[in-house]
């Protein structure tokens, strides 16, 4: 018997603090991400202050060009009383630092808004979103890690070999739709609807519906 799957998320909605020392990445950022910014504050600001300001459920800061200290990355992970999602410079290889200091996500700074969306409403579900090429030793963040929270993937980048009727499937299985319900929808055969589940699962590497999901989520093809 075809049963629906058990993974369905409650959708959050983020609400971030902006944290960027300069006006101009606030700006850029605020105007990409309308809706989801809360709040801005520079780096010399009392962080506390700021997230009751605007009464933000996370925290999305942006470590500039140069990307950030060891200390300096220790001393604002501890500051933030929510999930804080960190962008980095590309080609730097600071996630291992980020996730190690407490981080939840960490993501390039040129990286596509659907995964910075993406990875925002991630975080508030206790997962953790990383950009592989950001990770000098993958299997040591993981292990590392004492976040708190479960780090059940590492996100690809912008890797993406779904078809279109893929992208569907997947946004059908993040809802919790069985395959036949995933049919209905769609119009098309059970069967059908099943070989698409199973390619979805493949091009994943997932093993189960609920694995294909967070990973999708993670690498922002499906948005909460």
């Amino acid at each position: 018997m075809d049963t629906p799957s058990p993974f369905l998320l409650e959708r959050r909605h983020a609400r971030a603090l902006l944290v960027a020392e300069d006006p101009l990445v606030r700006e850029g950022f605020t105007a990409r991400l309308l809706g989801t910014i809360a709040g801005e504050a520079d780096t010399t600001e009392d962080l506390g202050v700021a997230l009751t300001r605007c009464d933000a459920n996370v925290v999305l800061w942006d470590l500039g060009p140069g990307g950030a200290e060891e200390g300096e990355i220790t001393a604002f992970a501890g500051a933030c009383a929510v999930p804080v999602v960190a962008l980095a410079p590309p080609g730097t290889s600071l996630g291992n630092d980020l996730i190690g200091a407490g981080v939840a996500g960490v993501l390039s700074r040129d990286c596509t808004t659907a995964a910075l969306e993406s990875a925002l409403s991630t975080v508030l579900h206790g997962l953790c979103v990383v950009d592989r090429a950001l990770l000098a030793e993958p299997a040591a963040a993981i292990a590392d890690s004492d976040a708190g929270v479960s780090i059940l993937g590492i996100a690809a980048g912008s890797t993406d070999n779904l078809t279109a009727r893929e992208h569907e499937v997947v946004a059908l299985m993040a809802e919790g739709l069985s395959n036949k319900q995933i049919a209905d929808r769609l119009g098309i055969s059970a069967h059908t609807a099943k070989f698409h589940v199973n390619a979805v699962l493949s091009k994943l590497d997932a093993t189960t519906r609920t694995e294909a999901v967070v990973r999708a989520l993670q690498r922002g093809l499906v948005m909460l």
